[in-house]
């Protein structure tokens, strides 16, 4: 006989932390758990190595599966009109690091994970800052990818526990906000695609993205550039070491974004740009067709090279 998964290890001597039932219960709907103790191991980082309570990368495993099922069945059901290539839009975007960390940090469940990793609270402090006090879009943050583990690895644990229904309720009810919000704009993939990928569509090959420190930038520069950070303007610095997102087209910065990581400072450009560049339906539409012109001459020019060497054979 094929070992039940949640006959591995044995939870029954683990209880839960006070407050981490109820909230699980509440996030999953699922008012009881058989063996509550794989909650905490839902919980569990892997550099808490000395816990009897194992991490929770299994349950991240079975979690991530249960996850995406339940999300592309939500899409296929919600949107019987919607192209693949619009529902893989969608479903890239909902079991995204951002929008799993993002629901971590609003529903609470970060404050309860069991860690030794001495830099993960001054993350989720500057992670909670973007989303609270600067009101950051999803995509102009970069979480801890810990939060999304604890999300998928609770939706395990519901899955282990409860069985497959209720793995599929638990994404349901967890992720109704995200969904609520998603069914609302008719899921509309220009609003759910990520800005880097909206930029490429703008502009394809015209508009160059890239990101480096910020005194590698500076020195780049013949003149001192403005960088946008937080919700200013201001200078850079020759020294920096914040990490500089920026959009540029032949030569000419257009957007320079300063952000603590390279990811947020590059998605932040992209989407700062994006933003400029449809309020002007005149100027997306000259990017696109420009774009347009640079694929159809790389576009020749590959199937030129081609017939040469063919030639040459």
């Amino acid at each position: 006989r094929i070992k039940d998964v949640s006959e591995s290890a044995s939870h029954d001597h683990i209880k839960p932390r006070r407050g981490l039932l109820e909230l699980c219960s509440v996030l999953t709907g699922k008012s009881h758990f058989e063996k509550p103790g794989l909650l905490e191991e839902a919980l569990t980082h892997p550099s808490a190595i000395l816990e009897e309570v194992p991490s929770y990368q299994r349950l991240e495993w079975v979690g991530d599966a249960v996850l995406c099922l339940a999300i592309r069945e939500w899409i296929f059901r919600k949107f019987p009109h919607l192209a693949v290539g619009d529902m893989v839009t969608a479903e890239g975007a909902l079991v995204s690091n951002e929008m799993l960390g993002h629901q971590c940090v609003r529903e609470g469940l970060h404050r309860f994970i069991n860690h030794r990793d001495q830099s993960l609270p001054s993350r989720l402090e500057h992670y909670e800052w973007c989303i609270n006090e600067q009101a950051r879009s999803v995509w102009a943050t970069d979480p801890s990818k810990i939060l999304s583990d604890v999300v998928e690895a609770l939706l395990g644990a519901v899955h282990v526990d409860g069985g497959f229904e209720a793995g599929q309720r638990a994404v349901n009810t967890l992720m109704a906000p995200i969904l609520h919000t998603v069914a609302k704009v008719n899921c509309d993939s220009s609003l759910l695609r990520h800005p880097k990928s909206a930029l490429n569509e703008l502009g394809g090959n015209f508009l160059r993205i890239e990101t480096q420190r910020e005194d590698a930038f500076s020195r780049a520069r013949s003149t001192m550039p403005q960088l946008w950070q937080g919700n200013r303007f201001r200078e850079s610095i020759a020294e920096g070491i914040e990490m500089v997102g920026c959009v540029s087209s032949v030569g000419l910065d257009l957007v320079s974004v300063a952000e603590r990581s390279r990811k947020s400072a590059r998605n932040r450009a992209c989407a700062l740009s994006v933003s400029v560049i449809e309020q002007d339906e005149e100027l997306a539409l000259r990017l696109r067709k420009v774009a347009a012109v640079i694929q159809g001459d790389e576009t020749l020019g590959s199937k030129k090279n081609s017939k040469a060497k063919g030639k040459s054979k």
